[in-house]
C-alpha cells in the first residue's frame, strides 16, 4: 500500500519547499528510496475556495480583492516517489496555507514596523512579489504591497533609530513574522485556513487521474500546521476522512497548549455535529484527543500514536498532554548552536527538527537515539 504524507507547514513559511529539509534528510536515511539522492520535482495543485471574502476588512479596507485572492491562492505541492528496490510508493503533499496570511502581515505589521523598530527589507520585498534583486516572483507571490508603499515607509525612518539590533531582529522575526500566524489562526481567517486543509486532504484522497486511492496516511505537521490540521478535523469532511484513517501524527515543535487558551469552553458547540451545527471556534485539543479515542478504519492500528518533538530552546513549542485512547510521546532534541547553554539560535530551534538527524532516527527506526529524551 502506498504510504502517503501530509506535510503542513508551520509559522514564518516564506514560500514553497518547506518539506523539502524533511524529505532531503529522509532520502539521506532511506537512500535506496530516492533515485539520485534527492527529492523528485513536485507537481503543483491549486485549492479553490470560492470567492474572495469581501466581509473581512481591516479598519474598514478588505484585506483582498478579487484578483489578490486569485493570484495568492493557497496550494499542494505533491512529491511522487514511485515503488521500486522494496520500497513501497511514497507520496508527499506538502500543504501550502502562507499565502493566506500575507496580506495582513505585509499591510499591518511590515510597514509599519519600518517606521517603528526598523525595516524588514527582505520580507517587504516578498510582500511586494519581489526577489531579494528586485526581480519578479510568480503567483502565488502577489504584490500585496507596492514598491511606492515600501519606499515611502523608509523614507520615514524611526526618529530615535530605531529598535537595537538584536530586539528588531527578533521582533521581526518571532513576533511580525511568527506569532502573528497563530493570531490570525484563532480568529475569522479561520474558516479559510481549515478550508485549505479540507481541500488538500481531500484532494490526497485522489490519484493523478481524479479517482479514489487507498494509502497508508501519515501527518506531519510543523508548529502552528497541527493546530490548524485539528482545527479542520471537526466539520471538514475531507479532513475528517483522511485524518480518521491515520494512525500517527508527527508534530515539530507545536502551540497547542499556548492557542488552546483562545478556545476555552468550545468543546461542548463543537458536539452539536450530529445535528449540522457548525464547529466555528472549537478546540483543536478537543479534536486531536477524540480522534485518539476513536477506532478508525480497519486498517489503522487499534493504538494511535502522537510523537510531538520540542526544543527546550525554542520559545514557541509546548508538551502535548496524554489523553485516553492515543500513545502520546514528547521528545526533547536540540536543534541548533547553543552559546554555554546560555542562548541558542530561536529559528534553528523552532524549526530544526525536520533536519536533526536523531529525529529522523526516531521517526523512521523508532530509535532511542543519541541526544534525545521522552
Amino acid at each position: 500500500m502506498p504510504v502517503h504524507i501530509l506535510y503542513v507547514h508551520g509559522m514564518l513559511a516564506e514560500g514553497a519547499g518547506d518539506s523539502v529539509v524533511f524529505q532531503t534528510s529522509l532520502c539521506k536515511h532511506l537512500p535506496g528510496l530516492c533515485p539520485g539522492g534527492k527529492p523528485p520535482a513536485p507537481t503543483a495543485h491549486r485549492l479553490d475556495l470560492g470567492a474572495s471574502p469581501a466581509n473581512l476588512t481591516y479598519l474598514g479596507q478588505p484585506i483582498w480583492t478579487a484578483e489578490s485572492w486569485a493570484a495568492g491562492a493557497p496550494f499542494v505541492e505533491r512529491y511522487r516517489y514511485p515503488a521500486h528496490a522494496g520500497f513501497p510508493e511514497v507520496i508527499v503533499d506538502e500543504v501550502n496555507w502562507w499565502p493566506l496570511v500575507f496580506p495582513l502581515k505585509c499591510r499591518v505589521l511590515l510597514l509599519p514596523e519600518a517606521e517603528l523598530a526598523g525595516p524588514d527589507r527582505h520580507r517587504l520585498n516578498l510582500c511586494a512579489a519581489l526577489d531579494d534583486k528586485g526581480r519578479p516572483l510568480p503567483p502565488p507571490y502577489h504584490a500585496w504591497i507596492s514598491q511606492a508603499e515600501i519606499a515611502a515607509a523608509l523614507a520615514k525612518p524611526s526618529p530615535i533609530g530605531g529598535a537595537a539590533w538584536l530586539n528588531g531582529l527578533v521582533k521581526a522575526s518571532l513576533m511580525d513574522w511568527g506569532l502573528s500566524d497563530a493570531v490570525i489562526a484563532v480568529g475569522p481567517v479561520q474558516t479559510y485556513l481549515r478550508s485549505t486543509i479540507d481541500e488538500a486532504f481531500a484532494y490526497a484522497e485522489l490519484d493523478d487521474a481524479g479517482q479514489a486511492t487507498d494509502h497508508d496516511y501519515v501527518l506531519i505537521a510543523a508548529s502552528l500546521g497541527g493546530f490548524i490540521t485539528l482545527d479542520a478535523w471537526w466539520n471538514d469532511a475531507g479532513a475528517r476522512r483522511v485524518l480518521d484513517k491515520t494512525a500517527l501524527i508527527y508534530l515539530f515543535a507545536n502551540q497547542f497548549a499556548l492557542l488552546e487558551l483562545a478556545r476555552l469552553g468550545q468543546p461542548a458547540q463543537a458536539l452539536a455535529l450530529a445535528g449540522g451545527t457548525s464547529a466555528e471556534g472549537a478546540s483543536p485539543m478537543e479534536a486531536l484527543r477524540q480522534w485518539g479515542a476513536a477506532p478508525g478504519a480497519a486498517a489503522t492500528p487499534a493504538v494511535r500514536q502522537v510523537i510531538a518533538f520540542s526544543d527546550p530552546s525554542d520559545a514557541l513549542t509546548f508538551r502535548v498532554p496524554a489523553f485516553p485512547g492515543a500513545k502520546v510521546v514528547n521528545v526533547y532534541d536540540r536543534n541548533g548552536f547553543d552559546f554555554l547553554r546560555l542562548v541558542a539560535d530561536p529559528i534553528a530551534a523552532h524549526t530544526g527538527h525536520a533536519a536533526n538527524n536523531a529525529v529522523l532516527d526516531v521517526m523512521i527506526d523508532g530509535a532511542k537515539a543519541k541526544g534525545l529524551k521522552r
